[in-house]
């Protein structure tokens, strides 16, 4: 009888205890789970902040933009039908400026996949070819009427693109937001930026491009290769390549599939705003491009290749000849083309500007690289290059000859390529290395600011 009284006691107090571990077990759970509730909400609140200061200072860029391109596009029309030398002067300047205006909007907006990166090549365009206009008008030559015409379907491309981008206006106000909808505003924008290509208007390649620097196919990455790399591992490629540039607040604005799938990422890299693209195959910038002036010229063009050069070469890319530079403003424009076995193959193009002051590294173009670098098995010349260089025109002297690869409408070909001279001015002269044919001609101009390719 004692034992089972001890036992029955003994049960007693080991219920007790339990009750009470439940107890403050339960009240531990209910003050975490309370704890988690205000952090989530604290969470959210922030994340929701952040989110519509993000969407505000997007909205801002677009209507800006809106007004830019339309005050282009009323400038235009007012340049096309001007005939007095200062007001086209005037007009010119004020186009050249409300482009530079609307790149910068461009570059925050857009996700510079394959097709909005044709946008911003045409705004660009537009602000290069008017200040080529410009500085014929300031020496007294008025617009022909060539320059009219064209003038007129620039200002024809202008409209349509301020038709879409107001469609995309229209859809805000029915409470679309741009920092939730990149693929659905690509949609929107999708079949402007496809008539915004070279083929529609033949402009004059400006001030930083070299020969066929537009020879890009656009069906394809032929020149990616790796793994695919994580949002993180991307990030973590760019600090450690600007890591010596003081980079901060790196941050991911957007993920972007198009032909070449890329994180797009903004950053501070050495007190400047800079964009950049970083490939998720493979892990290569695509592009970038930093907003700052340079006032001082304090490097030679040589010493801009050898830094483009070097920094080229930690980009990953290998056998690249420099075939091009161009100082402009105190940025160096420098072309890189692959080259293998004494060729130089055009379609593969990379370009580096570079800052005249001070060497740094303020923008990259890798798509025709990337689109078109792939391995090629090239058949021999059926002529030598003297036989080519009797197809040229007598007047020209020929500085030098080299085989390269060209890009042509229907795919590419390989051409002797002669840099040539006659009367102070300097011409590249493509001759088909089989048949002996002139396939192209480009004239350089040196304008007094930067070389132009025509």
């Amino acid at each position: 009888m004692m034992s089972d009284k001890k036992n029955k006691k003994t049960k007693i107090y080991d219920t007790k205890k339990s009750t009470n571990l439940l107890i403050v077990i339960s009240a531990v759970l209910l003050l975490g789970i309370g704890g988690m509730v205000i952090y989530n909400v604290t969470v959210t609140k922030d994340r929701n902040a952040y989110m519509q200061e993000t969407e505000n200072s997007y909205e801002l860029s677009f209507y800006e933009l809106i007004q830019g391109i339309n005050d282009i596009e009323g400038k235009l029309g007012k340049l096309v039908v001007s005939s007095g030398l200062k007001t086209q002067k005037n007009l010119l300047n004020e186009i050249n400026k409300l482009s530079a205006v609307s790149i910068s909007h461009l570059s925050h907006l857009l996700q510079r996949n394959d097709g909005e990166s044709r946008i911003i090549r045409f705004v660009n365009q537009i602000g290069d070819y008017t200040e080529y206009l410009y500085r014929k008008n300031s020496k007294g030559e008025a617009l022909t009427d060539e320059e009219r015409d064209k003038l007129e379907e620039i200002q024809e491309m202008v409209r349509m693109l301020g038709v879409e981008l107001s469609r995309v206006q229209n859809k805000m106000d029915e409470g679309y937001k741009l920092i939730n909808g990149y693929s659905e505003k690509d949609a929107f924008l999708r079949d402007i930026f496809d008539g915004l290509n070279s083929e529609t208007v033949e402009y004059p390649q400006m001030i930083y491009d070299g020969p066929f620097s537009d020879g890009a196919n656009k069906d394809e990455a032929k020149g990616l290769s790796g793994a695919d790399v994580t949002a993180d591992e991307a990030k973590s490629i760019l600090n450690a390549l600007f890591g010596g540039k003081g980079i901060v607040n790196t941050e991911l604005l957007n993920e972007a599939d198009g032909v070449i799938p890329v994180y797009n990422f903004s950053a501070n890299i050495g007190g400047n705003e800079t964009y950049i693209s970083v490939t998720k195959k493979g892990g290569k910038i695509l592009n970038m491009n930093t907003f700052r002036s340079v006032s001082d010229t304090n490097l030679s063009d040589d010493d801009c290749v050898r830094i483009a050069a070097q920094f080229i070469g930690l980009l990953g890319f290998e056998n690249m000849k420099d075939v091009w530079v161009s100082n402009y403003d105190g940025i160096a424009y420098v072309n890189f083309a692959y080259e293998n076995d004494g060729v130089i193959y055009y379609p593969d193009l990379i370009k580096i500007k570079v800052a005249s002051d001070n060497g740094d590294i303020l923008g990259i173009e890798a798509g025709n690289y990337l689109l078109n670098h792939t391995d090629r098995t090239l058949d021999a010349p059926a002529i030598n290059a003297a036989t080519a260089a009797a197809g040229l025109s007598k007047k020209l002297i020929i500085e030098y000859v080299r085989l390269a690869l060209i890009p042509i409408e229907q795919g590419e070909k390989l051409c002797y390529e002669f840099y040539c001279e006659y009367d102070d001015a300097q011409y590249f002269v493509y001759i088909d290395a089989e048949t002996g044919e002139e396939v192209n001609i480009l004239r350089v101009i040196d304008s007094g600011n930067g070389r132009l390719l025509y």
